[in-house]
């Protein structure tokens, strides 16, 4: 049978339902990608295939030909060690069924998607910025494209924004210093830093408002001694109390250097945060 032993993260509901109901690779093909686009390249394609670029492929289905998902699904399989995430890719379909069919092909032949990628886009995006981000050529230049669509908005809008700051709790205060290498560390307390923070690395920070408003996330700068930023970081209280970094990156979500990352890591650890094996950032994916 075609029901393959999967980690639960790999599969979404839909994805679940066309493999559990599929005796063979003609079936599966079928309910991928419905009887309209049936052939039998496509049939090998989808039985040889690595299960990430099945995922993939399915969220690219009707929105390219399928010469390219065939050609698509023969590549080698990911890496293990990628950190890719596909776990919700319907969701993401919502961003990319508003491209032209040459941006299309730039993504899904593109690397395969870092989770902060789909993440963001999924809540950043929106439909009427279709026309105005041009034609991306990866995942992190469609992220990156529409962040700052994102930052304009803000800028423009001159509505909801709150003028009060926010009041740094004891713990937060804690985090606000200097380390022994010579890095300084800040936590936001207004949207406004994270719009100059957000323009400054080219990222999508200001997107984290409602969540630093909310407690949800804390949101912080680090930068070098002679003042410049080199990276942003995010910290979630934890369900235990205890401050747990999520994701740790410098200009547009590049990872850090090795050095720079580890000085920063062991300063948040010195300082009460959790500093989990893997976080976004914590290798060189």
């Amino acid at each position: 049978g075609m029901r393959r032993n999967l980690p639960h993260r790999w599969l979404q509901q839909p994805l679940e339902t066309a493999f559990a109901g599929a005796p063979d690779a003609a079936t599966l093909t079928v309910n991928l990608f419905g009887k309209s686009r049936y052939r039998k390249d496509l049939v090998k394609a989808v039985a040889m295939a690595d299960l990430s670029h099945l995922d993939m492929a399915w969220m690219f289905r009707g929105l390219v030909p399928i010469d390219w998902i065939v050609e698509y699904l023969r590549l080698p399989p990911l890496d293990a060690g990628q950190d890719s995430w596909y776990a919700r890719s319907e969701d993401l379909r919502t961003v990319v069924r508003h491209l032209d069919e040459r941006s299309l092909r730039n993504l899904l032949f593109a690397d395969h998607v870092h989770r902060i990628y789909h993440h963001d886009l999924v809540r950043m995006f929106d439909p009427a910025d279709a026309a105005h981000i041009g034609r991306p050529r990866s995942w992190m230049d469609l992220h990156d494209r529409v962040a700052r669509r994102n930052r304009f908005r803000y800028q423009t809008s001159g509505s909801g924004k709150p003028k009060r700051k926010m009041r740094l709790t004891d713990k937060q205060s804690a985090l606000v210093g200097s380390s022994e290498d010579g890095l300084v560390f800040e936590l936001a307390t207004h949207e406004d830093q994270l719009w100059t923070w957000g323009t400054r690395m080219s990222n999508c920070i200001l997107d984290y408002g409602h969540q630093m408003r909310s407690g949800h996330s804390w949101l912080g700068a680090v930068s070098d001694a002679q003042g410049r930023m080199v990276g942003n970081f995010e910290i979630r209280p934890g369900r235990r109390g205890i401050p747990t970094l999520v994701q740790l990156l410098g200009p547009s979500n590049r990872p850090l250097p090795a050095e720079l990352r580890d000085q920063a890591a062991a300063y948040l650890r010195g300082h009460g945060v959790d500093v989990p094996r893997r976080y976004w950032g914590s290798s060189d994916d």
